[in-house]
C-alpha cells in the first residue's frame, strides 16, 4: 500500500554513558545506558513526489539546517539503492540543536527513514532502520530509544567487530546497534534540561577526542557498571529518584564521563556546579554535552522548578546564553500517522 501521507514523531534521547571502554576483560566494548526524552523531538513529514526528491527543512539555524539536509539527502538515496523505493516529499520540523548530546542525528536520520518506507507499505524496526542509516555502530540508546523509548541498556559489540579500535558511532556506520539488555518504563518525574551554548564535540573531533581517552581502566569500567546494576535499574523500578539522582553523579566521577565534561566548554562544568548548590540532587551531562539533566525528589515541587529554571539561565547568560526546559521520560518511542487517499465516490 502507498499511503497519501505519512509523519513521524521522533524523540531525542539523554545518553547518560557508554559502558565498556576497554573490553581486555569482557570482549565487549561500547555498550550504553540512556532514556528517551519527551521533549524535543523531530517532526517528520513524507509525501510521495512528483518528481525528484523534494525536502523541506525548518530549523532555524542555518549551519543545522544545511548539515540536516544534506545527511536526509544521502539517508533517501541509500534507502532508495537498498529498497527500490520510489522519491519522496520530506518535510522535518526540529528545535533539536543539533550536536548537543540529544541524539538529533540519529533521532533525525531514523525518523526519516521510518517515514519513508512507511510511506510505501513497509514496516521495519529501530534496529533494522538503524542499519539501513548506518547509526548504533557505538551505542544502541538512540536506536532503542527511537522504537518504543523508556530506560535502555545495550550490551555493545564484540571487541573483534571493531578490530581492537575505539570509534564513534559515526565512524562506525557499518556496524549495526548491539543488542538491548534492558528496557524499563521510566517514572513520571518532573526534571529541567539544561543546553548552554557551547562546544559542539561531532565528527573528526569527536572521534580525536573519543581515543584520546580509550581504553578506560577497568576499574571504571567495574563502578559503571554497578552504579548501573545496583543504583540506576533498582531506582528506575521501584520508583525511587533520590537514588537515581546519586547514580548520575556517580558516573560523571567515572573516567569517561569526566573526560568528556572536561572536554566541553567552562559554562558546562559551571551550570553543572551552580545546579548542585541550588540544591538539585542529580545533575548529569548527556554524551560530549552540552545538555545537562537536573532532577531529583525536589523536582516535584513546581515553585522551586521555576527558581532553578530562572537562576541557571543568568548563570548561562554570562556566558552565550542557553536554553531551559522541562522534560520527562518518553516511554513510547517514536510515533508514527499514516494517511490513506480518500476513497473514489462515483
Amino acid at each position: 500500500m502507498v499511503y497519501q501521507r505519512v509523519s513521524v514523531s521522533a524523540p531525542s534521547r539523554f545518553h547518560l554513558t557508554l559502558t565498556d571502554l576497554n573490553g581486555a576483560f569482557s570482549g565487549r566494548v561500547d555498550g550504553g545506558v540512556g532514556f528517551a526524552l519527551s521533549n524535543p523531538r523531530f517532526e517528520i513529514v513524507a509525501l510521495p513526489a512528483s518528481g525528484a526528491d523534494q525536502v523541506a527543512c525548518l530549523i532555524d539555524d542555518p549551519e543545522d539546517r544545511h548539515e540536516a539536509e544534506g545527511a536526509i539527502a544521502a539517508t533517501l538515496a541509500g534507502l532508495q539503492k537498498k529498497l527500490g523505493l520510489p522519491h519522496v516529499d520530506i518535510t522535518v520540523k526540529s528545535p533539536v540543536s543539533s550536536h548537543a548530546g540529544l541524539g538529533s542525528k540519529t533521532a533525525l536520520l531514523l525518523g526519516v527513514a521510518r517515514a519513508y518506507t512507511a510511506l510505501f507499505g513497509n514496516d521495519f524496526a529501530g534496529r533494522e532502520l538503524a542499519r539501513f542509516v548506518g547509526r548504533g555502530g557505538t551505542s544502541g540508546i538512540g536506536s532503542n530509544s527511537f522504537d518504543k523509548g523508556g530506560f535502555v541498556i545495550d550490551c555493545g559489540h564484540p571487541a573483534k567487530v571493531k578490530a581492537g579500535a575505539f570509534m564513534t558511532s559515526g565512524w562506525a556506520t557499518d556496524i549495526p546497534p548491539g543488542p538491548l539488555l534492558a528496557r524499563y518504563k521510566m517514572p513520571d518525574w518532573p526534571m529541567l534540561l539544561v543546553t548552554p551554548i557551547a562546544r559542539k564535540i561531532h565528527g573528526a573531533l569527536e572521534q580525536e577526542l573519543f581515543a584520546s581517552v580509550c581504553p578506560i581502566p577497568q576499574e571504571d569500567v567495574r563502578a559503571v557498571c554497578h552504579i548501573t546494576m545496583m543504583m540506576l535499574v533498582p531506582s528506575v523500578i521501584e520508583d525511587d529518584p533520590a537514588v537515581f539522582a546519586r547514580g548520575i553523579n556517580e558516573l560523571q566521577k567515572c573516567r569517561w564521563k569526566s573526560h568528556q565534561i572536561q572536554c566541553q566548554s567552562e559554562v558546562v562544568s559551571t551550570t553543572m556546579r551552580r545546579l548542585h548548590e541550588m540544591g538539585v540532587s542529580g545533575v548529569a551531562m548527556s554524551s560530549w554535552g552540552s545538555s545537562i539533566l537536573a532532577m531529583g525528589p525536589e523536582m516535584e515541587d513546581r515553585a522551586f522548578r521555576s527558581q532553578v529554571s530562572a537562576d541557571i539561565k543568568q548563570v548561562m547568560d554570562r556566558y552565550d546564553g542557553g536554553t531551559v526546559g522541562e522534560i520527562r521520560c518518553d516511554n513510547e518511542g517514536h510515533r508514527l500517522r499514516t494517511f490513506k487517499a480518500p476513497a473514489l465516490v462515483d
